[in-house]
This record gives structure tokens, C-alpha cells and sequence, in this order.
């Protein structure tokens, strides 16, 4: 065998044992989803499917998970809408303006540490000044800890898309009397729209897959849908059936939203890659 091809199937055999890792767990699920309890219990794997886990999931009273889902949209689509205007100026700045390097060291490594904290460290000292002020099991404690916690992410991917980009641009419609705002809204804004995409589509799985802030500073008025999941894994009991089914259904938006902004997320992330 030459080379080249044991090269081949050298890489060939890494991708294959790479894409069972990640696919083994989702697609056991869903197999396991459509089975009864005494089935997966037993890890019977006869050809008898039923869609009763699904049905208790969605449509039951007592164990729906579509609040969990409906609140889970509220605060990833709000979450989103606020942390992308808030941090896009900050990191245009901190791009493209001279500012004094200890204060923007400073800044940076500010940031850098609010990302780096883990949630446990943080949740606990808003959950008793939530409780204080009255706005604990609200989605304004949970939406402003999900500014708090993924800002500093929005902000260093957006200045590193701006950073990317020719400054000559901004110079030449400086040149032409454009202002800086006109310059910021007709040029920066559509030449980074795929980096915008790129660290919308971090923020909204950042915040969807949410579990401790949740778990922490609601009660009954908010929820989402790890928590939503989680009930069906008691203290003294695992309901399978209906676990593995809102397991898959907690993870088909994301899917989506991948597979509908795939192209403009893979041109963010690889924005500037190519640049001599």
C-alpha cells in the first residue's frame, strides 16, 4: 500500500471513530425514544415502536415540556436581541479606536474573567439580591444574567470579525466625508454580517443549553427546556421514556438553526482565514 493511501485511511478511519462519537449518543436516544419504558429498561430491541413517549412530552398535563420550550425562545431570542447591540459598538471600539493600552488591557482582562468564571460562582450571589428586590423567578434575573455571562463571548468574536477587516475601507469613505455612524451602519455592519451571524448562533446555544442560572433564579413563573428535561430524572425514579424523547426534541432547534445559518456561520468563523 503506497503511502498517500495509508494517509487516506489513516484520516478516514479518525473521521469515521469522530463522527460515532458524536452521533452514537443522539441516535441511541432517538432509537430509545420510541420504545416503552419495559423495553428500554429491558434494552429490548425488537422492531415495536410507539410514539407514547412523545405524546406524554407534548401533550400531557402534568409532564409537558412546552412551557419549558415556549420560555426557552423568550429568553434566547431576547438574550440575543440585547447582547448583539450592546457588545458590537464596545468591540468596534476597542477594534478600530487608540485607546490607552492599560485600559484596554484592563477592559479585556475584565471580561476575560466574567467569561472565565463558572456559573456556580456567580448565581448564587444574584439569587439573594434577586430575592431582596423582588425579581427573583422573573425572566429579567435570568436575561440579565445571560447578558452578564455570555457579553464577554459576543464581544472578543466580534472584535476579532472587525479586527479582520481592511481598515482602508473606513479610511477611504472617511475620505469621501461619510460619517463615523454612516460608516458603522452602510459598511462595518454588512461586511461582518457573517461573523454577526457566526456569535448570534454561539449566543442562542450558549443560552438554549442553559441549566444552572435557570435552576438557581426561578421557581414556577420561568422555566426552560433543560429544566423541563431534567424532571423526568427524579431522586428516587428515571422516567426513560419520556427523558429520552424531550432529550430529542430539546436538541432539534439547534439542529435547525445550524443547518439555516450554516453558511454564514462557517464564513464568520473563517472570516479573515484567508487574509495575506
Amino acid at each position: 500500500m503506497s503511502r498517500n493511501k495509508a494517509h487516506n485511511l489513516l484520516w478516514n478511519t479518525f473521521v469515521f471513530l469522530a463522527l460515532f462519537i458524536i452521533l452514537f449518543p443522539p441516535l441511541w436516544a432517538l432509537f430509545w425514544s420510541f420504545k416503552l419504558p419495559r423495553d428500554i429498561i429491558s434494552l429490548d430491541f425488537s422492531p415495536q415502536y410507539t410514539i407514547e413517549n412523545y405524546e406524554v412530552v407534548l401533550l400531557s398535563k402534568d409532564e409537558s415540556i412546552i412551557k419549558g420550550l415556549v420560555d426557552t425562545l423568550i429568553l434566547v431570542v431576547i438574550s440575543t436581541a440585547v447582547i448583539l447591540p450592546l457588545t458590537f459598538p464596545a468591540a468596534y471600539g476597542l477594534a478600530r479606536y487608540r485607546i490607552n493600552k492599560v485600559v484596554k488591557w484592563f477592559s479585556l482582562n475584565i471580561f476575560m474573567f466574567v467569561r472565565a468564571l463558572p456559573g456556580a460562582a456567580i448565581v448564587l450571589p444574584y439569587l439573594q439580591i434577586s430575592t431582596a428586590v423582588g425579581f427573583y423567578d422573573t425572566y429579567l434575573i435570568v436575561l440579565l444574567m445571560y447578558v452578564l455571562k455570555f457579553s464577554p463571548l459576543a464581544l472578543f468574536m466580534l472584535m476579532t470579525f472587525i479586527g479582520e477587516l481592511p481598515v482602508e475601507v473606513e479610511e477611504a469613505a472617511h475620505v469621501d466625508g461619510a460619517s463615523t455612524l454612516k460608516i458603522f451602519i452602510n459598511i462595518v455592519i454588512p461586511l461582518i454580517a457573517p461573523g454577526l451571524a457566526a456569535t448570534a448562533v454561539f449566543i442562542m446555544i450558549y443560552t438554549w443549553s442553559d441549566y444552572i442560572f435557570v435552576l438557581f433564579l426561578t421557581a414556577r413563573n420561568v422555566s426552560n427546556i433543560q429544566l423541563a428535561v431534567a424532571r423526568f430524572n427524579a431522586e428516587y425514579y428515571v422516567e426513560w421514556g419520556p427523558l429520552l424523547a424531550s432529550s430529542i426534541i430539546s436538541i432539534i432547534p439547534v439542529i435547525l438553526l445550524v443547518a439555516l445559518v450554516q453558511k454564514s456561520m462557517i464564513k464568520g468563523l473563517t472570516l479573515g482565514a484567508l487574509k495575506g
